[in-house]
């Protein structure tokens, strides 16, 4: 028995959701999520055949552009710099400055040019 994948997919910029969005996250375009159904399992053995497993040795991580805070320790503790549309959590405790080093950061990308927002977009 098949058993099909329903998601929410963004026409514009090819974002991906589980439910109906209607401003897309990604591109921020309003009403551009279209409902795509696809066969997910294999009938024979119900395997997905959606993905290509790749060995964590053949992902090329050079083709990740990031971005220079400017912080030397700060860039080489996040990878060599901040990635787009990544999530890094910093926790230490009260009093340790992460406040403070956020600010730095925050005003290091102003000074590139970069915007800086105080809330995340949705």
């Amino acid at each position: 028995m098949k058993k099909d994948k329903i998601y929410w997919e963004c026409s514009k910029c090819g974002a991906r959701s589980s439910v109906y969005i209607g401003r897309c996250p990604q591109c921020h375009e309003f009403n551009t999520y279209v409902k795509v159904t696809e066969n997910n399992l294999n009938e024979n053995n119900n395997i997905s055949t959606n993905k290509k497993t790749q060995r964590l040795i053949d992902i090329k991580s050079d083709s990740i552009v990031r971005l220079k805070t400017g912080i030397g320790e700060f860039d080489r503790v996040v990878g060599g710099g901040i990635v787009s549309d990544s999530i890094n959590i910093l926790t230490a405790v009260p009093g340790a400055g992460k406040s403070t080093l956020l600010l730095s950061v925050a005003n290091k990308i102003a000074e590139q040019g970069k915007r800086i927002s105080d809330k995340t977009e949705s």
